[in-house]
């Protein structure tokens, strides 16, 4: 341990010098986690990025590059079966420096993830994954100016400087200290470790907020090598929109509408022409993606983009294409939600449990009074994070509701939490009176939701009766009923 220690002391010291010179060599990821990076892009169903996920994280164990990629995505939905999942393999593998790492990487608390730094060093004093994860584990009154971690993630980069997680780490670590020319520097030099990598690009933008020239360039220098990258065109089209720069938004969001044809890109660029006055070419882009599948009609008619052409004679006709698009996506879920679930999903949803415990809270309910979780102790609480403005939100609620009237005769209780509100919460009211919905309404703050690790909405909890965290949905899910009800039915056993 002494020549580990001296070797952090010149480390530390001479940080600041060796951070101008970092060097990295070109990643190449292997065939698997190229084949789930593509799964993942061509996928649009969060349900669906999940079941891939857990396929490749199960099937290829020794893969650091999809081991990190599978684990990140599904720490969103569950973050406790994935911190579970990695606590089992590095018991089982003792000796395996990654599975430690992972273990370590989502450790519940410092102690713990120290422990596992050293498990890690006593292996190999020279590992590349135990000098990643100690870069994270310095207590923050120990290392207030970072400059232990930002040595630790030095000394990895010097053991393997063809790894892209170390430079992650230390480009985000000196974009959040202020160090912004070290930072560029880092993120030009992973630019070249990982050409094609858009993610490096929109780190780079973040260190120019508001900047949009230099945003501009930034993107312009990675499509010349990269043009097939239709997120790239889409941010382009954005910051030229800030620019005021319609001829080149127009340019780039018909690059982006012909390298991924969705109903966002045809509705982005539909908004353009909306705005420069080519009413023709708006609603041929509205009706296209009205058709593959933007069907919100308050989307379309709250939009101020779309003010110039609503006084236009098809107006009318591309509401009642969005109406009868939402129509048949509505029938298409409702015939999946009466699809019963084939026994082996029933055990899987049912097993799939966790055993964190919730967050209490005391909430004001629409109508009145208030709701304490902890006075529910004893029964099943399924609660629901979402918000008025939110589509998956409201696709979800007519299943929640009909749930709720179904159910809350068996000792189990469900709850909508009201959160993220853009406008305040005075419309709540009226949403649901509209809707007819029966269960409970709660007001949750915003800290509520990052308690709970609320990441997007919705996002759906189920409370075992003594308060445990039992399952977490995230996003809609048309079987989300017989899902509910298969979960619920268990605990209540």
């Amino acid at each position: 341990m002494t020549r580990h220690f001296i070797a952090l002391l010149v480390l530390v010291y001479c940080a600041s010098a060796m951070a101008a010179d970092v060097k990295l060599a070109l990643y190449s990821p292997s065939r698997a986690e190229q084949q789930l990076v593509a799964r993942l892009d061509s996928s649009f169903s969060f349900t669906q990025r999940l079941d891939i996920a857990r396929a490749f994280q199960k099937d290829y164990p020794v893969d650091a590059g999809v081991q990190i990629r599978a684990s990140d995505l599904l720490a969103i939905d569950d973050p406790a079966q994935v911190r579970s999942y990695y606590a089992e393999r590095a018991q089982a593998n003792p000796k395996s420096e990654l599975d430690l790492y992972m273990a370590g990487r989502y450790a519940e608390n410092l102690a713990d993830k120290q422990s596992v730094v050293a498990k890690i060093l006593d292996l190999n004093q020279d590992s590349y994954w135990g000098a990643v994860l100690q870069s994270t584990a310095y207590p923050v009154d120990e290392d207030k100016d970072f400059a232990k971690a930002e040595a630790a993630l030095l000394r990895a980069i010097q053991r393997d400087n063809s790894l892209p997680h170390a430079p992650s780490l230390l480009g985000e670590m000196w974009a959040r200290t202020g160090k912004r020319a070290q930072a560029e520097q880092l993120f030009v030099e992973m630019s070249k470790q990982q050409p094609g990598n858009f993610d490096v690009v929109q780190r780079r933008l973040m260190l120019y907020p508001g900047e949009f020239k230099t945003h501009l360039s930034i993107l312009d220098g990675f499509l010349e090598d990269a043009p097939h990258v239709a997120v790239a065109w889409d941010l382009r089209a954005r910051v030229c929109r800030e620019l005021g720069d319609w001829d080149s938004y127009l340019a780039s969001m018909r690059k982006a509408v012909s390298l991924q044809p969705d109903a966002v890109n045809h509705y982005n660029l539909a908004c353009g022409f909306s705005l420069t006055g080519q009413a023709d070419s708006a609603y041929a882009h509205l009706f296209e993606a009205a058709e593959r599948g933007l069907n919100d009609a308050e989307q379309y008619t709250e939009d101020e983009d779309l003010i110039p052409v609503r006084e236009d004679k098809r107006w009318p006709e591309l509401l009642a294409a969005v109406e009868t698009s939402h129509a048949a996506q509505m029938r298409d879920y409702a015939a999946q939600a009466q699809r019963a679930l084939p026994a082996q999903e029933k055990q899987k949803v049912a097993e799939s449990r966790t055993d964190l415990p919730a967050p209490d809270f005391t909430l004001e309910q629409l109508g009145g009074g208030t709701v304490k979780l902890a006075d529910l102790r004893g029964k099943v609480v399924v609660l629901d994070f979402w918000a008025t403005w939110c589509g998956p939100c409201k696709m979800t609620m007519p299943q929640l509701d009909k749930f709720y009237q179904e159910s809350r005769e068996k000792g189990i209780e469900v709850y909508g939490i009201n959160v993220w509100e853009r406008s305040g919460t005075a419309g709540v009211a009226g949403f649901i009176e509209k809707s007819g919905y029966k269960f409970p309404i709660l007001f949750g703050p915003n800290e509520l939701a990052e308690a709970y690790g609320v990441r997007g909405i919705p996002t759906m909890f189920v409370i075992d009766k003594v308060g445990k965290i039992a399952h977490r949905h995230v996003g809609y899910n048309p079987q989300i009923m017989q899902i509910l009800q298969t979960q619920t039915d268990e605990l209540l056993k």
